[in-house]
């Protein structure tokens, strides 16, 4: 465990006043438009990776005929569709600061 330092109060002698902050600027909030794209563009990602790995794995399955490759399809489909389905519902900033 560490020790909390304590510091003296502003004001009192010996005590240098607040250090100038350097050239700091204030920064524009981000619109709700723009804030809703990026929560649809994020969806919209980790959602496709999913679809598109499966498509591609059971194309391979039917082409090829190696019935080993059904476990790629059941894993990427359904598999890291409910994974990015969980990770996007908790990561989700859905009632916002409104």
């Amino acid at each position: 465990m560490h020790a909390i330092p304590v510091t003296q109060p502003l004001g009192l002698p010996g005590h240098p006043g607040p250090a100038a902050s350097p050239g700091l600027h204030q920064v524009a909030p981000l619109s709700a438009a723009a804030l809703e794209s990026a929560e649809v563009n994020r969806w919209t990602r980790l959602l496709l990776i999913p679809f598109i790995l499966a498509s591609a794995s059971f194309m391979a399955l039917l082409a090829t005929g190696q019935l080993w490759l059904i476990g790629a399809v059941i894993f990427t489909g359904p598999g890291l569709l409910i994974m990015s389905f969980i990770h996007l519902s908790m990561s989700s900033d859905s009632n916002g600061d409104n």
